[in-house]
């Protein structure tokens, strides 16, 4: 049974578009003022969207348990500048998720999409840990895929986000 047959309409760029809902809501609250991620804003503020540090893990997989070292390391040092998040793919939501992972300290939100499955196919990230660097309008700027994406590799695409001068993928 093809996408289009199960009732899943896409946007002219082929993703499923209530992926592309999440993503862009996931956006837009990232944005708000300085709090949390998780936290909802206020109705008086502004929302405006900023690039995300999307990972795709399965919480029973050494691989995926590595990268949220790395992924709290990220979220403490560009928090500011650039919105983190792990979308489990399981889809087991499980509440102690951000408590195990020790997330709170972290600038680093738990997505729980209906479809987290759908969501990973939507961004080819099959393998977990898949990471992505997405810009603000929904670009995919750089893919670690299938493996640990370690600090020193994702720190320097996220400093570049300031620098006038983009930086070139390897």
């Amino acid at each position: 049974m093809s996408t289009m047959q199960a009732g899943m309409s896409r946007d002219a760029g082929g993703l499923p578009v209530r992926c592309l809902l999440v993503l862009s809501m996931f956006l837009t609250l990232a944005g708000c003022a300085s709090d949390p991620p998780h936290d909802k804003p206020d109705d008086d503020q502004v929302p405006h969207g900023r690039p995300v540090l999307l990972a795709f893990l399965d919480p029973m997989t050494g691989q995926s348990r590595s990268q949220v070292t790395v992924l709290r390391s990220m979220g403490t040092q560009f928090g500011e500048r650039v919105a983190v998040a792990i979308v489990d793919v399981t889809g087991k939501a499980d509440p102690n998720l951000r408590h195990d992972w020790n997330l709170d300290s972290a600038r680093v939100t738990v997505l729980v999409p209906k479809h987290p499955a759908d969501m990973a196919r939507s961004y080819n990230a099959s393998t977990p840990p898949t990471t992505l660097l997405i810009a603000a309008d929904g670009r995919v700027l750089h893919r670690w895929s299938a493996t640990v994406a370690h600090a020193q590799d994702i720190a320097p695409f996220l400093q570049s986000l300031s620098n006038p001068t983009p930086l070139k993928s390897k």
